[in-house]
């Protein structure tokens, strides 16, 4: 192969323009059909990866990317007489929602939500991710009391829940505030103060995202069918 001349190439790739350079020489037909088509999956590869690094356009999530943390080694006992551990989170997205059954306002219509959330997926993608409710009132929320309350409104939301020492080994890695005004053992009329954030939790159990509220189950539907079909 005999050496003639240089030249250079760009192309694009997603939004960035690839540029290299390249020599001329005098080939035979078989090597330059191998090295067209060589340049053509390299081009395609190059492509691929680009596009799949761009975060689609999300709507209300915000997203950690590459300051997604592994979760802490948890156990929670939920509402159908199984335990939530870490391992619980691999292999599919979970929304997670922090609040207790006996709370007036704000726990109704964030269940409510994350309800109309699972319905607005639809079957594809709403078979890769699950929806939890974990209770900051393990005192008053036993699993037959939580069973009533997430069938009430999403039999498909899972209710957990433990002692006030390991959740807070949950919460406090999440950031997520919790306070029982709780003024003795027989006082079982109090509330219980809490964050509002859905916390995302991606297929390799990380703490990648969060939702602040106020919460539009739309926006949050789209943002996660838009996660789940990306990743």
């Amino acid at each position: 192969m005999e050496i003639v001349g240089y030249g250079h190439v760009e192309f694009a790739a997603g939004s960035n323009i690839i540029r290299g350079f390249y020599t001329i020489s005098r080939m035979n037909k078989s090597t330059i059909a191998i090295v067209a088509a060589l340049s053509l999956l390299c081009g395609i590869a190059l492509s691929w990866t680009i596009q799949r690094n761009q975060l689609p356009e999300l709507e209300s999530l915000r997203w950690l990317g590459d300051q997604a943390r592994p979760l802490p080694a948890i156990e929670l006992f939920d509402h159908r007489g199984g335990i939530v551990t870490r391992e619980s989170f691999k292999d599919q997205w979970s929304l997670i929602f922090f609040g207790y059954t006996y709370c007036p306002d704000i726990c109704a219509s964030s269940m409510l939500t994350m309800s109309q959330v699972l319905n607005a997926v639809g079957q594809q993608s709403e078979a890769s991710f699950r929806v939890y409710f974990i209770s900051v009132d393990p005192v008053r929320d036993t699993p037959q009391q939580m069973a009533t309350y997430v069938n009430y409104f999403n039999d498909k939301i899972t209710g957990a829940t433990n002692t006030e020492t390991k959740l807070r080994e949950l919460t406090g890695f999440l950031g997520i505030l919790h306070k029982s005004h709780q003024a003795s053992e027989e006082d079982l009329d109090y509330l219980v103060d809490h964050s509002g954030h859905y916390i995302l939790i991606n297929p390799e159990a990380q703490f990648t995202g969060l939702f602040s509220a106020p919460h539009d189950a739309s926006a949050i539907a789209r943002d996660l069918t838009r996660i789940i079909d990306h990743y």
